[in-house]
């Protein structure tokens, strides 16, 4: 089968590692950057990212930067057992070599391909404008330091909107962002954030959109044009989770279904809506949707269908209850 990947960003290059096994499968992968992976926060669940990257041979901790074991959230502090953040540009790299890439920017199906996969995040540029239920957040994002934050120490802040972070890289160095459906919030978080852990220096900046949802709420994620077949995969077919925009590890679960069913995609949207590492984000989205209609009476749905456990959190009952409440005051005035 002759394959064209679009977009070379976590779920295509991760796709392409995995396709590229199969000698009978001819693939090419295109990107109109040749430089990736600077945006969006690098934090991913350990254990999952560990299991998934064994699929190509790498070794996630070749990519380790800090073991996130503390995190501020809204004034509470409490333990992380499962959070790291990685060197998201050097996985990119080793996924797929700069050189392999065809640097041009896609608009149109790319002729002389049985399926062509549109990796191109919100973009969407081939399977064109999602319909369903989804969320479009704008972020901006820093490296810099954070003098008040020490060492494996994360912080957040929240707002019915989004929230803002502080994730540790290396040495004195953060990842220190944010993002909200409401551009305007944006900054209004930074700012918030600022207010407990400023940042001193900054060493580059850049701004992102994204697109969040659930697999089974956004279509279409399927197209047919005569004999090519389009069919999406990662943050384009809704993997990225509404509110906290965690997107690394589904976006290589996505690829990794596509890549076990290349030569059945019906089968592969089947399995990418039951697959586990999904089941929270439809209730999630949904719940979310009913928030923004009415934070009164929906901010405890939204707070019940948030994943638990992700990121191995022990966080004694006296902070989990302080926790709640500073985020229903966030939600409600925030």
């Amino acid at each position: 089968m002759k394959i064209a990947i679009v977009g070379a960003g976590v779920a295509g290059s991760f796709l392409y590692a995995l396709l590229v096994q199969n000698t009978r499968h001819h693939v090419d992968i295109y990107d109109a950057k040749p430089i990736r992976g600077m945006g969006c926060a690098w934090a991913v669940p350990e254990r999952q990212f560990k299991d998934l990257l064994s699929e190509v041979g790498l070794n996630a901790y070749d990519y380790l930067l800090s073991r996130v074991s503390l995190t501020d959230s809204e004034g509470v502090v409490y333990k992380l057992h499962n959070m790291i953040t990685i060197n998201k540009p050097r996985l990119l790299s080793d996924l797929v070599k700069s050189k392999l890439i065809k640097v041009t920017k896609v608009t149109s199906p790319p002729k002389g391909y049985d399926l062509i996969v549109d990796a191109t995040g919100f973009e969407r540029a081939l399977l064109g404008p999602p319909k369903g239920i989804y969320f479009y957040a704008s972020c901006v994002q820093y490296v810099s330091e954070v003098p008040t934050l020490v060492e494996g120490q994360a912080a957040a802040a929240l707002s019915p909107y989004g929230y803002a972070w502080a994730m540790p890289l290396v040495k004195d160095r953060y990842h220190y962002g944010a993002g909200a459906i409401v551009k305007e919030h944006v900054y209004e978080l930074l700012r918030k954030l600022e207010c407990r852990h400023p940042r001193k220096k900054d060493y580059c900046s850049c701004k992102k959109t994204i697109l969040a949802s659930a697999p089974s709420l956004i279509e279409p994620k399927i197209l047919r044009l005569n004999e090519t077949v389009i069919v999406g995969v990662g943050e384009a077919v809704g993997t990225t989770q509404v509110f906290s925009y965690e997107g690394i590890v589904p976006a290589l679960k996505s690829a990794k279904l596509l890549a076990e069913n290349i030569e059945d995609v019906d089968a592969y949207i089947s399995l990418l809506i039951a697959d586990s590492e999904f089941k929270y984000h439809r209730p999630l989205t949904l719940a979310y949707q009913d928030f923004l209609r009415s934070r009164f009476f929906n901010t405890f749905k939204l707070i019940k269908n948030m994943p638990k456990g992700r990121y191995g959190s022990e966080i004694s009952k006296l902070s989990k209850l302080k926790l709640t409440a500073k985020m229903l005051l966030s939600l409600w005035f925030g």
